[in-house]
């Protein structure tokens, strides 16, 4: 339908800004804005009786997401839905919900098997309309004190996005879903070890009041990963995605103003040009940018939803001061969503096994160089090219959005704490990564994971404190 032509406004002029993306969100997902929809500043001006720069400001952030497209002629619409696009923001959503359940399995042993239960208990039989409502439960699970609180939003922002694209999910896909929701169902309902040890008397497996059985997390991961492999070959091979910090646009279509601009500041903060806790004043940055106030602030929420920026409302905007939670929480999901990506069997056969081969001995230098020193953004590069290379990361997809999210956090983080890469560390990487080119048993997944958590704050590091 077109955007509504009424007397009285839709948000009131001095809600904040925040309203105005809440409430895009839920015309786009309630059918009020269509898929294909054009989205006219003028139009949606008039509808919600705002200015421009809140609506610019959440048509980006809807960007971010992939709920809407800017196109060559630079008409923004709503994302047409589409089955690939399903299958893929199910199969990152699956991912991303598999390390929630490990997570909370950790902490809360086998209650979060309960929510679990339950959660499956109300979805439709032979249906998928529920599956947005899984990924919230999902995101429910890690809302415990000490948890991913990254984890969390992403699972909520791509239950978003799944809610939109889930009518176009196909059949092959679908049945898929059905028979992993079969699978899932059998994992929860089967007896846990404890249980078993319990009943036949032994007392040895572990403490009876099952706080510390969470092989049944471990299983359910175990499904969901499959699922999403298998969605992943449903959706269709895609072109690899270029640097995230490129001035491109988000969506199909040219590069806008609001792209440059954050692409500017986002190399700028990751390079320490714009240091830590530094203060971002409007007025500064339209003078050294040359451009209007609009696409600063759409380029500031942006990187405020991306972890560098933080925007204190009628505060303050200053640049990000990550703390070692943050750090955490970026390299965990990090880490999780690339060896997923890594292990997975690709469509076309993954990455060419000659071009790693040539893409590690050409890093080699580089590693030597910088092992037992404190990593920058200029010397993390090389290693992130080899890991989207090996991840063979899709372009446009909701892996690639959601490793453009985190990716930046985690360079932030590990720059900003100080954190080197230990002598020795990328060797044993190369190794593993050249060992597991013809198998699959995950060892370059693995050999991923070990390279993040060998990350380690170098003697002089001191922890980043707030002003």
């Amino acid at each position: 339908m077109p955007v509504p032509t009424t007397a009285e406004h839709a948000i009131p002029r001095r809600l904040h800004k925040d309203a105005v993306f809440d409430h895009l969100v839920a015309a786009i997902l309630d059918g009020s804005l269509a898929p294909g929809e054009r989205l006219r500043d003028v139009d949606l001006e008039r509808w919600l009786g705002v200015s421009r720069t809140p609506i610019r400001v959440a048509l980006a952030r809807l960007a971010g997401l992939g709920l809407v497209e800017t196109g060559s002629t630079r008409e923004t619409r709503v994302v047409r839905r589409g089955a690939g696009a399903a299958a893929d923001v199910l199969a990152t959503g699956c991912v991303l919900a598999g390390l929630a359940v490990v997570d909370a399995s950790a902490t809360r042993g086998r209650a979060v098997m309960a929510d679990l239960t339950e959660a499956l208990d109300g979805l439709p039989d032979g249906t998928l309309d529920g599956l947005p409502d899984g990924l919230q439960a999902a995101s429910r699970l890690t809302g415990v004190a000490g948890s991913n609180e990254l984890l969390r939003r992403r699972l909520e922002t791509t239950g978003l996005v799944l809610r939109h694209h889930l009518p176009a999910l196909d059949r092959e896909a679908g049945d898929a879903v059905l028979e992993a929701l079969g699978d899932l169902r059998a994992v929860l309902s089967a007896p846990s070890p404890i249980d078993a040890a319990t009943r036949s008397g032994d007392t040895t497996g572990g403490a009876t009041d099952g706080t510390t059985d969470d092989t049944a997390g471990a299983d359910v991961a175990a499904v969901l990963a499959g699922l999403a492999t298998r969605l992943t070959a449903t959706a269709g091979p895609r072109p690899v995605a270029p640097d995230p910090t490129s001035p491109t646009v988000i969506g199909p279509g040219r590069p806008t103003l609001s792209s440059g601009v954050h692409a500017v500041l986002s190399r700028a903060v990751l390079d320490g040009v714009l240091s830590p806790g530094e203060r971002l004043v409007d007025d500064e940055l339209i003078a050294w940018l040359g451009v209007s106030r609009t696409p600063i602030r759409t380029a500031l929420e942006r990187l405020g939803d991306g972890g560098l920026v933080q925007l204190a409302a009628n505060r303050y905007t200053r640049v990000a001061l990550p703390d070692a939670d943050a750090l955490d929480d970026a390299r965990a999901l990090y880490a999780h969503l690339l060896a997923w990506s890594i292990n997975r069997p690709a469509a076309d056969g993954g990455p060419d096994p000659a071009e790693v081969d040539r893409l590690l001995t050409r890093v080699r230098p580089w590693a030597r160089r910088v092992e037992g020193r404190p990593l920058t953004a200029v010397s993390l590069r090389p290693a992130s090219t080899v890991l989207r290379l090996l991840a063979a990361v899709p372009a446009s997809g909701a892996l690639a959005r959601t490793l453009d999210d985190v990716g930046p956090r985690l360079g932030h983080a590990v720059v900003s704490l100080g954190l080197e890469s230990p002598v020795g560390a990328w060797q044993a990487f190369e190794t593993s990564v050249r060992a597991g080119l013809t198998r699959s048993d995950g060892t370059r997944g693995r050999a991923v994971t070990a390279l993040l958590d060998a990350l380690a704050p170098t003697a002089a590091a001191t922890p980043t404190s707030e002003p």
